[in-house]
């Protein structure tokens, strides 16, 4: 269908004749999708295009102006062109007068290089690296082993959620990270990431994961929200189930359906906990407050990661994930595809955002395999121990 409105409508690419010519654009795909059932229409669709583009003959030129005009402003736009200043510049605006005038620069002389201001930004910009991170959002804490080759760890400051509504409510928690420095600095190869899956995967595993990756490389993991010792925690006795043996008789309802009801009620337990209220901000009437365990997925691990990025000033993260850990890593590979340099999935969870679909797939994945270990035990007969 494009082909056919290309050659039949159009003498510029179908993305800019289309843009023109919405509803010339709609007809010719209706027509071309017709033709495609009887190609005896093709011809005539072909006839009706050169008798359109003979009376159209100024739509090239124009659509090249247009487009040109567009690019210069795009260009214009990502230089940040000041438009108010260029206004008043111009002679004969009645804002314009000598002294707004800009001079022309020296021969061989760069406009920026000759802006104190510009100079000034240069100058103080910081360039937060991995031993010397931002300390408005990430510290170390024994100072003694950030060094090349050294190991420490340390707390992120993270805004609760993202969501732009409530961005100046979002109470801050607090992330625990470790790295263990290159012994080169700056890392030849950058920074990478593991997880070691779970979840319940904490940082100490993450970073020896990622010594597999060489001496070249920031090895980085993270206790993920909740977990490990970043804050708040799960650790929580309202969060586990006191007096209950790990064990169960699954063919017995009645302890199956206790176990259920003290699962249930632990959740309510757990979700209401008292630690888990975080207040807003600037919260003056005393009973606005966030539920910490609707901000402690897989996608805040992702934003806090990039948060760490931006924290060491590394433009791009490599990525090592493990079973769970891979689940971690699709997503910030997803949310942030610009910020990634190697990949690795390691054993990968499927890309869903179903628990029920992992949990059945899970169950399945169990009764498969007992099966299996049921018919070799069937087929060994009397060699089989059970």
């Amino acid at each position: 269908a494009q082909a056919i409105l290309a050659q039949a409508f159009c003498s510029v690419p179908v993305s800019a004749c289309g843009g023109f010519f919405v509803p010339l654009a709609s007809r010719a795909y209706t027509m071309a999708s017709e033709a495609f059932v009887d190609p005896e229409q093709y011809t005539s669709i072909v006839q009706q295009g050169e008798v359109f583009r003979k009376q159209q003959k100024w739509t090239k030129p124009l659509l090249i102006v247009f487009v040109a005009a567009l690019a210069g402003v795009a260009v214009l736009v990502a230089q940040g062109h000041d438009w108010k200043a260029q206004a008043v510049r111009v002679r004969g605006h009645p804002e314009f007068s000598s002294k707004d005038a800009t001079p022309a620069n020296p021969p061989g002389e760069d406009a920026a290089a000759t802006n104190p201001a510009d100079e000034k930004d240069l100058s103080t910009a910081p360039e937060w690296t991995a031993m010397h991170p931002d300390p408005a959002v990430l510290k170390w804490l024994n100072v003694s082993e950030v060094k090349p080759g050294g190991t420490t760890c340390g707390f992120l400051t993270a805004p609760l959620g993202t969501m732009g509504v409530h961005v100046d409510s979002y109470p801050d928690v607090k992330v625990y990270f470790c790295i263990k420095f290159a012994k080169t600095q700056p890392a030849p190869k950058g920074t990478i990431f593991s997880h070691c899956g779970g979840p319940g995967g904490l940082s100490g595993c993450g970073v020896d994961y990622g010594s597999l990756a060489g001496d070249d490389y920031n090895h980085i993991g993270i206790d993920q929200r909740g977990l490990g010792r970043s804050l708040p925690t799960f650790a929580t006795p309202n969060c586990t189930i006191p007096g209950f043996p790990a064990l169960l008789d699954d063919e017995d309802e009645r302890e199956t359906r206790r176990k259920l009801q003290k699962t249930k009620a632990r959740a309510h337990a757990c979700f209401n906990d008292p630690s888990f209220q975080l207040p807003a901000k600037n919260n003056k009437s005393g009973r606005d407050y966030f539920n910490f365990l609707q901000f402690s997925g897989t996608d805040e691990v992702a934003e806090d990661l990039d948060r760490f990025r931006k924290a060491i000033g590394a433009r791009k993260l490599s990525l090592h994930g493990v079973s769970y850990g891979t689940a971690i890593v699709m997503t910030y590979a997803t949310k942030f595809r610009d910020h990634v340099d190697k990949f690795v999935l390691n054993s990968p969870m499927p890309p869903t955002l179903s628990m029920f679909d992992i949990a059945w797939g899970a169950a399945q994945g169990n009764q498969l395999q007992y099966d299996d270990f049921a018919d070799a035990c069937d087929a060994a007969g009397a060699a089989c121990p059970l």
